[in-house]
């Protein structure tokens, strides 16, 4: 529909603090998800929406999962903190010059 209106589309995977989703047990969070498998199961819901960028045409923001990111650009497992944030608005921002069309 927004491909439709003319509207730039541009998908941005999802990121966590990877020694955290390894080792953690996030039942809590998200119960049907078992123990440990949290990053696997990311990893794999980032390459589909990495072909479905590409089958669509739309832009995909991957240069966000090469960055080096460590334990202290995270709040917890799934959140950036302030300093985390400035590096993914950058990040994402180049991705997005670089993506012009």
């Amino acid at each position: 529909m927004l491909l439709s209106r003319g509207c730039r589309v541009i998908f941005v995977p999802q990121l966590l603090e990877q020694a955290a989703a390894v080792q953690g047990a996030y039942r809590w969070w998200i119960p049907f998800v078992p123990d440990k498998k949290l990053g696997a199961y990311l990893e794999r819901f980032n390459r589909a929406m990495q072909e479905v960028a590409s089958e669509k045409r739309v832009d995909y923001a991957g240069s966000v999962l090469e960055h080096a990111w460590s334990k202290d650009d995270f709040f917890d497992v799934s959140h950036l903190n302030a300093a985390g944030n400035r590096k993914f608005a950058a990040l994402l921002k180049e991705a997005i010059i670089r993506d012009s069309r």
